[in-house]
Formats: C-alpha cells, sequence, structure tokens
C-alpha cells in the first residue's frame, strides 16, 4: 500500500471514530466537550524505574559488553508471568542501540526477534532474517536462510540477539522438533558467538533444561515477578511507581498511591506493571468517553473489569466499598491462578 493511501485509510478510520464519538455525545447532550489532553494520552512509552526492571536491564547490558569486548558474550534467560515487563525490558535495551547506516552498510548492534508461534527452524530462521530487514526474509530453503543469517550477522555486527517469547518451543507438540529447533539455536550461538537474551514466561525454563548445552549456555536466570507488598519497603516501591504514574495521568480525584487505594490497586493487578498500566488507561479513557472531570472508584471498577476480570463478583472487585482487600486474587478461576503457582514455584528454586 502506498504512503498516500496509508494516509488516505487513516484519515478515513479516525473521521470514523469521531463521527461515532460524536453521536454518542448527542445522545448525552448535558456532558461537556471533550478535553484535548486525552487525545495523545498514553503510559506505554514510559521508562518506570524499579528494581527488578534495572536488574534485567543491567544483566543484559553485561552480556552485550561480554560479546562486545570478548568476542563471547554468552547467555541470559529472563523468566517470568504476563505482564511482568520482560519484553518492555527487551524493547527498552533495544532503543539504546539502533540500527544504523555506514559507509560499508547496515549495521546492526542489538538485534530484537519474537519466536513465532509454533517455532521451526525455517520459521524461526525466516523471523530473524525479517527482524534484519531482509525483502527476501521466507524465500530459501532452511539450510539457505541459515547461511544467510550467518552472512549477515558478520555484515550487520550483531552484537547482541533478544529473542522474546521463548515460551512458544514449549508449545511444540513434538519432542523431537524441539531437539531440531534448539539445536539450530544452539550452533547459531556458537557459529556467530554473539551475545544472547533469551526471554519468556515460567515454562521456558524446561525449555533450556530439555537441551544440557543450552541449559548450560542460559545457567543465568533473572526472573521478573510482580511487585510484593509483604513488608512496607516492597509497598513504598510499589507505591513510588504508582505516584511516578499519577504524574502522567490528565485528570485527577483519586491519589492512587496512597494507601488503602494502592493495595487496591496491588490486589487488582498482583503487583504487574502492565496490568497497572493497562487499568490506568482505560479508566482514563472511561473518563474521557465520559466527560467526566474526576476519576472515582466506580470508574476504576469498571476499568478492572474491562481490562482483567470481566466477571468479577462484587466482593472480589478491589473497587467496590465492600472490598476487605484480605487476599491476592490467584485461587481457581480468578485471573492470576496461573501466575501466583509461578511465582510460587520460582522464589521455591530460589531458596533451593
Amino acid at each position: 500500500m502506498q504512503p498516500e493511501q496509508n494516509q488516505t485509510r487513516s484519515f478515513k478510520i479516525e473521521q470514523s471514530i469521531g463521527q461515532l464519538e460524536q453521536y454518542s455525545s448527542e445522545l448525552h447532550p448535558s456532558l461537556p466537550a471533550n478535553d484535548e489532553k486525552f487525545k495523545t494520552f498514553s503510559l506505554r512509552p514510559l521508562r518506570i524505574d524499579f528494581e527488578i526492571f534495572a536488574g534485567a536491564i543491567q544483566k543484559i547490558a553485561s552480556v552485550h559488553r561480554k560479546a562486545r569486548f570478548n568476542d563471547y558474550g554468552g547467555g541470559l534467560l529472563i523468566a517470568g508471568p504476563t505482564g511482568s515487563g520482560k519484553s518492555s525490558a527487551l524493547s527498552y535495551y533495544e532503543s539504546h542501540f539502533p540500527a544504523f547506516d555506514d559507509v560499508e552498510g547496515k549495521k546492526i548492534p542489538v538485534l530484537y526477534v519474537q519466536t513465532p508461534s509454533g517455532p521451526t527452524v525455517k520459521n524461526l530462521a525466516e523471523a530473524i532474517l525479517s527482524a534484519m530487514g531482509d525483502p527476501a526474509s521466507c524465500k530459501g530453503t532452511s539450510e539457505e536462510k541459515t547461511r544467510r543469517i550467518y552472512k549477515f550477522f558478520i555484515d550487520c555486527e550483531v552484537e547482541l540477539l533478544l529473542i522474546d517469547e521463548f515460551q512458544h518451543f514449549a508449545e511444540v507438540n513434538r519432542r523431537g522438533a524441539t531437539r531440531d529447533v534448539t539445536d539450530w539455536l544452539k550452533n547459531l550461538f556458537n557459529v556467530t558467538r554473539v551475545g544472547v537474551v533469551l526471554s519468556g514466561l515460567p515454562i521456558c525454563e524446561q525449555t533450556v533444561a530439555f537441551n544440557p548445552q543450552l541449559a548450560r549456555r542460559f545457567s543465568a536466570r533473572h526472573h521478573m515477578l510482580g511487585f510484593s507488598y509483604l513488608t512496607q519497603a516492597k509497598q513504598l516501591e510499589f507505591r513510588g511507581v504508582l505516584q511516578s504514574l499519577q504524574s502522567e495521568i490528565p485528570i485527577g480525584g483519586i491519589c492512587i498511591h496512597d494507601d488503602p487505594f494502592a493495595r487496591r490497586m496491588f490486589v487488582a493487578t498482583y503487583g504487574l506493571i502492565d496490568y497497572v498500566i493497562s487499568i490506568l488507561e482505560e479508566v482514563c479513557d472511561i473518563a474521557r468517553r465520559t466527560r467526566a472531570t474526576t476519576l472515582t472508584l466506580t470508574m476504576f471498577s469498571q476499568a478492572f473489569k474491562y481490562s482483567i476480570w470481566a466477571l468479577c463478583p462484587d466482593e472480589l472487585d478491589p473497587f467496590t466499598e465492600v472490598f476487605q482487600g484480605k487476599r491476592p486474587l490467584d485461587q481457581p478461576g480468578e485471573p492470576f491462578e496461573k501466575v501466583g503457582l509461578a511465582q510460587v514455584n520460582i522464589r521455591k528454586k530460589a531458596k533451593r
């Protein structure tokens, strides 16, 4: 599609959305005009400093430094539940080492790749070539793609390879297929000698353990778990993050970093940063749609049900007056059931 067509299509979509919202406003004529400050509001681009995120960046940098100066970077495995900030950490690190062109051609110091669903040697090689900008990424046999990858890694002077969503390897039904791809990856790492960071859900640790050579290379681990609320120091860390986020929100009404509201937010999100951002962005969108001038507990309840648990009963909704905040939402049938089990297992391993 040509750029002019893209712009026309984008304009038409924006026009349609505007017309729909105007129609909605006509159904509620008493509501004031929309505030311009909501239109570009997003918390996603923010860098949010917290201990686990900073630890991930430091460990990625260590692998990168070894690859650049020692010609062998080794490996790091980052594991954690959905919403813990793993992908954000990888993207943040990559953004500080963007690809560039010099007189010798394109250089890619840090290459970020997402593991395809149901990974095979062929589609993983294609994903790597595509991430490098190869217009012929889908062409050729697995062997031909592999040779191109080796050449491009040298030509583009790749120093660090970030592979996200590594848990997809655990989803491959045939153990032999998993072995084929992990063996291919092992050879890629050995031949190119770049630093490698794998990232995924906790189950990806089983995939690495399945291949002894990968397990040895990725013995360094970093577990990205949710915030804790068990000690005063941990509570202050979580509340500090909420305070940073509140400074970016274009509407007031509730101080989200004060107790007891911070505890409500912790229970609603299991302390996972991506869910915190999802609720805050949705509650601001509710305020925009309803032309509200302040945030209310009811709005947060609506945002929680939209973003996290649609069928939550009122007595378990952290944003109702009857909520007591006695326990996390990790029982069977609740939104963080699997997250809770994963974090318990990770913490047990850490104590061994």
